[in-house]
């Protein structure tokens, strides 16, 4: 998105350029040979980062690796659905929330950037299933037998923002604004100390989660109006506690100013 946005400094900018085409042929040769088609956390990346490119500088593409990539990211698909597919569809298929999101968001992708509609609805079949783990309080099942960490929410916040801006699906936004009072109830916006009792225990990543997960605030505050979030995105801003160690521009796809922060309660 740096490259490909109008407003950053290093949009166009051909070191980036050739540093994420030599990033793409080297990923994608991978699934061009078949190989590591399993891959939970980065199966939306290389879609995402293609489809990107290909929108805003689709002659800097070689015909070549065109062919290739185009081929390697329809066998990546194409081995979701054959794996995950009829779990999508089925009204009762067993969901690994933390991996399905990501799923669920690469088929999104590979179904725009291949003019694939095809796996659109394994897509949104996909998207119901993961609906059927939100639980009252905002958080999602990890799986059917354990609750999350709030590391493992965070990146379903973030995967579930990515699809609503690419697919406009208001299940996505939905789910956003369902999230609601989830961070302002395990979160300290001074401290950023979490409640991690119900958290599955062999799940070791409590010392990541309290400070940089403040900015998936952020998404929910943007998508429902929420100003409690807004007060924990806001402090986390302020702090300058990032995700990524710095601001990025997919945050700015949400920017609002007609929000205020409303402090929580002291208790």
């Amino acid at each position: 998105m740096n490259l490909c946005h109008p407003q950053s400094p290093l949009a166009g900018d051909p070191v980036l350029l050739t540093n994420l085409l030599n990033y793409l042929d080297k990923h994608l040769d991978v699934w061009f040979k078949g190989e590591r088609l399993v891959d939970q956390f980065h199966s939306p990346n290389p879609h995402r980062t293609y489809m990107l490119l290909s929108a805003v500088y689709p002659d800097l593409i070689p015909p070549s690796l065109k062919t290739k990539w185009d081929t390697a990211c329809t066998r990546q698909a194409d081995d979701l659905v054959k794996r995950r597919g009829g779990a999508f569809l089925s009204p009762s298929g067993h969901c690994n929330t933390n991996h399905d999101i990501h799923y669920v968001h690469a088929l999104y992708c590979a179904a725009r950037l291949l003019n694939k509609p095809e796996y659109i609805k394994y897509a949104e079949g996909g998207l119901k299933m993961i609906e059927r783990q939100w639980l009252a309080d905002g958080a999602f099942e990890y799986n059917e037998n354990a609750m999350p960490v709030l590391f493992y929410h965070g990146l379903c916040t973030w995967q579930l923002a990515n699809i609503w801006l690419l697919s406009g699906n208001p299940l996505a936004k939905d789910l956003i604004v369902r999230q609601w009072w989830y961070f302002p109830l395990e979160l300290d916006d001074r401290w950023g100390l979490s409640n991690y009792s119900l958290s599955v225990g062999y799940k070791q990543y409590q010392e990541l989660a309290p400070r940089g997960q403040m900015e998936f605030c952020y998404y929910i505050s943007s998508v429902s109006g929420s100003r409690e979030n807004y007060a924990l995105a806001e402090n986390e801003i302020k702090n300058a506690r990032f995700w990524v160690g710095q601001p990025s521009l997919f945050q700015a796809q949400f920017y609002r100013n007609d929000l205020t922060p409303l402090p929580l309660p002291d208790n």
